[in-house]
């Protein structure tokens, strides 16, 4: 099993943008050799009771809720430390060397609004993203009207992730440098330099 442990920024801006190349793409779509399932959280419901719910946050979040009415009430935005922060594009992270692709081929891609929604249910959460091992096998994190985000796993082995701001960070990053001021919905790519990608697509859910 890979472990990536990563210095992450939740609001990389202009900073990270100078750190990855980018890539506006035309044509068909991408995907059509990417496999996809759901994916497994190690969740604690209740004060030391964890269990293991199989889904996007959403449907976890709902799953947790049955079996714990207060879950939601347990949900805080997870502080990020300053030296997080300072390190966070430094080359472990995985994100300096990257490329961006924004695909401007579909007429349709996810709300942003909902994909600002997913960002937000994840910062709240504090277990660590597991992906299986790949190549072009992702995971989906998060699908709200039909707008989803996915980790995308190239390795032939596990990746862990130190939490779940290293994806809403690229996640936020793929919003700020694939749409302009007015943009109602996106869809785009970040590939690290650790082979896994974050990618915000349209999705059926």
């Amino acid at each position: 099993m890979l472990l990536f442990y990563i210095s992450i920024l939740v609001s990389a801006g202009a900073s990270l943008a100078t750190a990855a190349a980018v890539d506006r793409t035309a044509g068909s779509s991408p995907l059509s050799d990417y496999e996809f399932y759901d994916l497994e959280w190690d969740i604690e419901v209740a004060p030391g009771r964890h269990e293991v719910l199989t889904g996007t946050v959403e449907e976890v979040i709902a799953k947790a809720t049955e079996l714990n009415p207060s879950f939601m009430a347990t949900l805080e935005p997870q502080a990020l430390d300053a030296a997080d922060n300072k390190t966070a594009l430094a080359d472990a992270n995985g994100w300096v060397g990257g490329t961006l692709k924004c695909h401007e081929f579909l007429d349709e891609g996810a709300d942003i609004g909902r994909i600002r929604q997913g960002i937000d249910y994840l910062n709240r959460l504090r277990s660590k993203p597991r992906v299986r091992p790949g190549p072009r096998l992702c995971a989906r994190v998060s699908c709200s009207h039909n707008s989803a985000i996915n980790i995308c796993n190239d390795n032939k082995d596990w990746i862990e992730l130190q939490n779940w701001q290293v994806v809403t960070g690229i996640t936020s990053y793929i919003i700020d440098a694939c749409s302009a001021p007015g943009d109602k919905y996106l869809y785009g790519q970040f590939f690290t330099y650790y082979m896994y990608n974050i990618l915000i697509r349209l999705d059926a859910c």
